[in-house]
């Protein structure tokens, strides 16, 4: 049995193993790949994912909302790099076109 791979529940249905997260530049080559259990949440490899792609400041950096968090936009700040992270809606506040 492997026994860094962990459990999560994902839809319902309960999955037993990892996540790949991938960064990729324009053209979809891949910069970085950063492998974690299942349960981690998807936005936890993020500086680590940017550190091994060697992002330059004044690119940007896109990103699903999964990412969206203040720790993650002083990062991308003060490593220069432009923020592309989709905003996501808070409790009573929806998003506004």
């Amino acid at each position: 049995m492997d026994t860094e791979a962990r459990w999560v529940k994902k839809g319902g249905k309960s999955v037993f193993g990892y996540k790949q997260h991938t960064v990729v530049d324009d053209d979809g080559l891949v910069m970085a790949v950063e492998t974690t259990a299942a349960n981690r949440h998807d936005s936890q490899p993020m500086l680590a994912l940017l550190d091994k792609a060697g992002i330059e400041p004044g690119c940007r950096f896109h990103a699903d909302k999964a990412y969206g968090s203040q720790k993650h936009c002083e990062a991308l700040k003060a490593r220069g790099i432009k923020n592309g992270i989709q905003d996501k809606a808070v409790r009573n506040k929806p998003l506004t076109v």
